[in-house]
């Protein structure tokens, strides 16, 4: 770790991909190993595939909520389509833990009213009820700020249910 950190430190991109796949593939690495080197990826705006390939490799290694939120706020600048699939798997992998659900949910739900509020017509209302099924599921979950969501829920429905 301690060559890692000289690299990083040196700006020796290649040398440090290297040993950063080497070290990765012994053994299992912490969030912020992964984290320091997703950011190093952006900030030389590597290619898309390889900050996914990292990405799924971090969560591969260590379910850290930090490191699937970030996963996902990258994915919001990808596609809407590609958010949307690893919001989905997110949802999965920690959706239902009580310290962390309210945080990706609600970043799921901010995302698709950004959407909701660039469409009309039809197309609002059917999205207005992909919205309200997010929040279908969402409720039915045990999460720190569950009355918070209640409310949320009942200000976009407009109702007092």
């Amino acid at each position: 770790m301690e060559l890692i950190t000289l690299l990083r430190g040196a700006g020796e991109l290649e040398a440090l991909r290297t040993q950063r796949e080497s070290t990765s593939r012994r053994f299992a690495m912490p969030p912020k190993f992964w984290m320091e080197w997703i950011d190093d990826e952006k900030t030389c705006e590597s290619e898309r595939d390889l900050i996914e390939s990292i990405f799924d490799r971090a969560i591969k290694d260590f379910h850290s909520p930090d490191v699937i939120i970030e996963y996902v706020q990258w994915a919001c600048g990808v596609s809407i389509e590609f958010a949307r699939k690893k919001m989905d798997e997110a949802i999965g992998l920690i959706g239902c833990r009580a310290d962390c659900a309210s945080t990706i949910w609600n970043i799921y739900l901010d995302f698709e009213k950004m959407i909701l509020r660039s469409l009309s017509g039809e197309q609002a209302e059917k999205h207005h009820l992909l919205i309200d099924g997010i929040y279908a599921r969402f409720l039915r979950i045990p999460h720190l700020g569950l009355e918070e969501t209640w409310s949320d829920y009942q200000a976009f429905t407009g109702s007092d249910v």
